[in-house]
């Protein structure tokens, strides 16, 4: 999606092993440059990024810096509940917001990568619902 933003792209990666031949060609197939190195540190002018040392000894001026940073969940409660979690840090849900936790739901950034008001409106308003539905269903017996 970055490509959107500029066409003067350069990954940075610990490791070119890290990737794929396939996705090493399709990056250099939209000429994105490479940097195979440790970063060692960030030069900036009162937070405006200047340039970035690496571990090889080189240093290149970059304009922006983009980094996937790690999901983190804040609370301990759906750990403490029980509740299974993705390869990425997220509360497993199924398509209606359940957790693996009978009776636990979980919405919104908890269990979903797609961090934004209208997203956690949306599956807080569809949980809402399923939650509603479901005490329906269990005092109409």
């Amino acid at each position: 999606m970055i490509k959107n933003l500029t066409g003067n792209l350069t990954l940075i990666i610990k490791n070119m092993t890290d990737l794929k031949e396939d996705e090493i060609q399709i990056l250099k197939n939209n000429q994105v440059k490479f940097i195979a190195a440790d970063i060692t540190s960030i030069e900036h002018d009162l937070g405006n990024l200047k340039s970035i040392g690496f571990s090889n000894g080189e240093k290149h001026s970059f304009g922006a810096l983009y980094a996937s940073l790690p999901f983190e969940q804040h609370s301990q409660i759906p750990q403490e509940l029980g509740c299974t979690f993705t390869d990425d840090g997220y509360i497993d849900v199924t398509p209606f917001q359940e957790t693996s936790i009978k009776g636990v739901y979980a919405c919104g950034d908890n269990s979903n990568m797609f961090r934004s008001v209208a997203n956690a409106v949306n599956t807080g308003n569809f949980t809402g619902a399923k939650v509603n539905a479901d005490l329906a269903n269990e005092q109409f017996k």
